[in-house]
């Protein structure tokens, strides 16, 4: 384990073997240690990045993992039609008159996002690495769903790609970017949501070295094998410009993709108890009161003066 260790708190501690992956920057000291999880959370004291260490051996052990079943995963999810008709519709105004853009969905799930885009005027299309997600999808939505990594897609092959809660799972997420613009055509739209460093993760983080370890279930609930790059503005837009792209518009936004009393549950401990005040939470997510722990982020592939794809 990397970092130095005082009981059960760690302390802040120059990590020689890590650069960081957005700047590349030395400056990498470990934040605290995952008990929970066994794996160290580190920072960069230049841009701010916050990701796990040694993340390809992390999401190697979380693959072993037993998943959770589809059904439960559709029941655990909250309702966000509105946000996500939001997000089809701003994508539709950043492209030309082409008639029925091709959107692809990465890590599409079941495949509910599809269909909703299908009713926006786009072919919608999207990949799934988990084998019970493509039966869930074709069995209840009629959806054939590749089973193809981003890697394995034909270059410049659609108009618009969207990443819901995916760029925190890839291990190496500059590669994936880069796969990511490889797949777009020239002028090509990338929409992502992603978590965001926030007051969450900073009380987490208190509460963590507060409570000698006790209270580590605060923190973990947020840096996770599923959350391994915690991003802010600032590092995701230069993350997107290192790898080709031209950031369009990024935004802090509230977004909170399970229940409240499934987060309330995953927390454990005291936090059970403030499960009488569901509805109130609810409420304050529900009109953009509540912490903005998320980012809303659209980019282009740029086009040179000859409408062709700018190099990398």
């Amino acid at each position: 384990m990397l970092g130095t260790a005082t009981g059960d708190r760690m302390r802040q501690t120059t990590v020689l073997t890590a650069t960081c992956e957005v700047c590349g920057s030395r400056r990498v000291g470990v934040i605290r240690h995952s008990t929970l999880f066994d794996f160290d959370i580190a920072r960069c004291a230049d841009c701010r990045m916050v990701f796990v260490l040694d993340a390809a051996e992390v999401t190697r052990k979380a693959n072993e993992q037993v998943p959770m079943t589809y059904e439960a995963y559709v029941d655990a999810t909250r309702g966000d039609r509105e946000l996500r008709v939001d997000v089809l519709t701003r994508l539709r105004s950043l492209l030309d008159e082409r008639a029925r853009p091709v959107l692809f969905d990465v890590g599409t799930g079941v495949g509910e996002f599809l269909l909703l885009a299908s009713e926006f005027g786009f072919d919608a299309r999207g990949n799934e690495i988990a084998e019970p997600a493509i039966a869930y999808a074709l069995e209840h939505h009629g959806l054939t769903i590749s089973p193809l990594q981003v890697h394995e897609q034909p270059s410049a092959s659609v108009d618009v790609i969207t990443l819901w809660c995916v760029l925190a799972h890839v291990p190496d997420p500059g590669r994936f970017l880069r796969e990511i613009y490889a797949m777009l055509r020239p002028g090509g739209v990338l929409f992502l949501r992603t978590p965001r460093w926030c007051l969450i993760d900073v009380l987490g983080a208190a509460a963590s070295k507060l409570g000698r370890g006790s209270l580590d279930h605060v923190a973990d609930r947020r840096v996770t094998p599923g959350h391994m790059h915690i991003y802010n503005k600032d590092t995701m837009a230069r993350h997107l410009r290192s790898t080709g792209f031209e950031p369009l518009h990024i935004e802090a936004t509230p977004h909170y993709a399970f229940k409240t009393d499934v987060y309330l549950d995953g927390a454990g401990g005291p936090m059970r108890t403030l499960k009488r005040a569901v509805p109130l939470f609810d409420a304050m997510i529900d009109r953009g009161w509540f912490v903005r722990n998320t980012l809303m982020v659209y980019a282009r592939r740029p086009l040179d003066s000859r409408g062709r794809s700018l190099p990398r």
